[in-house]
């Protein structure tokens, strides 16, 4: 992969296909993508939300997001990596609320549910959505479910009152053997990410039967935005050790910084601080797969506030996006059965499974873009399920490869993550 637009990442919008599934009604009504119209809410009140969420879905989405991150960085060791932990998480949970036996228990331990009762998992997933959905001021962010299935095929009750209550999912019937049902698809997907993605689905296989879409959308505004008069060209160091001129964005001020001698970290906010980016830089005697090593085994160090100092921060202004599909990698981290079609066992969804159901492809889609005035991302991830304080001033300049988070501060779930190594030049 080359250049700095071909970003590899899994985020956002969650597509699941099945082969004889059932629907939810007949209604050829699309269903219309949500607005960033975010509600207004204070953050008193959206702590005493965050306070009530389940603390340890937070921690199996990041466990789960970072054992994605190393599995696709040890893959795609020449390009970038991003990834949205939460949207992924998500998707593959509405996926496990439909399988059972061995294939629930491996989907379980693989996205750390393990440990929780079905309706701790199910009010975890509804608690957590609904919270990152009422960012205050600052900041939108947009998750939203929807569940496609063929006409004429109805899911049963146990299952659709699960996907409507804790994920929200809206339901509608299509044909799929219809020549325009990707295009309608896809325009629901481009319409719930702000025109960020335009196309996720290509085709639709003949077998399929249900597709369950999600799409997270965020954009935040820099608590305190860089000055674009600031912005100047510098060179960024590339992982293979060549240089590219980019635009580097400068502010001094105070922020959340630490610091050892093996990396530089820093929290910039954005709105109210309800939300962050959390930039790690490895020093200039290490290197990205060192941190990485870290930050795979060991979070403690970032997973709270930092030090506030008088920064000197130089940022780079960049785009990328990433398209993967995520097999391979899933059943790397154990999550065999479910793509195997002599093992996998959907019969959650009902007589649907009548002629065995198997996840065929997962397929994940998203893009970013951070300038002066803040950051904006947007994801999309396919489940295809088929049958057969004042101190001495520091300076940190992001001139080489480095990893960064978009964190919600008031739950600590990390909504994108990922690593980037080369920058398009200028």
């Amino acid at each position: 992969m080359s250049g700095f637009h071909r970003t590899r990442a899994a985020v956002i919008s969650i597509l699941l296909s099945a082969a004889l599934l059932a629907s939810c009604g007949s209604t050829d009504e699309t269903p219309s993508a949500p607005r960033p119209d975010a509600e207004t809410i204070s953050l008193d009140k959206r702590q005493k939300l965050a306070d009530a969420a389940d603390d340890r879905l937070v921690k199996a989405v990041n466990e789960f997001g970072m054992k994605l991150h190393r599995e696709l960085a040890a893959a795609e060791t020449d390009g970038n990596v991003l990834i949205s932990p939460y949207s992924i998480s998500m998707a593959l949970g509405m996926t496990y609320f439909g399988s059972a036996g061995n294939t629930r228990t491996e989907m379980a331990e693989t996205l750390g549910l393990g440990r929780l009762a079905e309706e701790e998992i199910a009010g975890g997933y509804r608690s957590l959505g609904e919270l990152l959905t009422r960012t205050g001021k600052g900041v939108a962010l947009l998750a939203a479910n929807s569940l496609w299935t063929q006409e004429g095929i109805k899911l049963p009750d146990d299952y659709m009152k699960i996907v409507r209550n804790s994920f929200n999912a809206e339901a509608r019937s299509v044909n799929f053997t219809d020549d325009a049902a990707p295009q309608r698809i896809n325009d629901w997907i481009e319409e719930s990410t702000r025109g960020m993605i335009d196309k996720l689905v290509d085709r639709v296989d003949p077998d399929m039967r249900i597709m369950l879409i999600n799409t997270i959308y965020f954009k935040g505004q820099w608590q305190k935005p860089f000055d674009p008069e600031e912005t100047r060209e510098e060179r960024f160091r590339q992982e293979d050790g060549t240089t590219a001129n980019v635009q580097m964005m400068h502010r001094t001020g105070y922020m959340e910084y630490r610091a050892t001698d093996r990396w530089q970290a820093v929290r910039i906010p954005y709105g109210e601080g309800q939300m962050a980016m959390l930039v790690i830089v490895p020093d200039e005697s290490a290197d990205l797969a060192s941190l990485h090593e870290q930050i795979w085994t060991d979070r403690s160090a970032w997973s709270g506030p930092m030090e506030n100092h008088h920064v000197k921060l130089g940022l780079p202004k960049f785009k990328a996006d990433f398209e993967e599909k995520l097999n391979g990698t899933l059943i790397a981290l154990g999550m065999k059965d479910a793509f195997d079609p002599a093992q996998a066992d959907f019969s959650g969804f009902g007589e649907a499974d009548k002629e065995g159901l198997y996840i065929d492809e997962v397929k994940h889609k998203s893009v970013i873009e951070v300038n002066e005035q803040g950051t904006e991302a947007a994801a999309a991830t396919s489940v295809g399920v088929a049958s057969g304080a004042p101190q001495e001033t520091v300076s940190l300049t992001v001139d080489r490869p480095f990893f960064f988070a978009i964190e919600d501060m008031q739950t600590g779930a990390w909504l994108f993550a990922g690593s980037i190594r080369e920058i398009e030049g200028k």
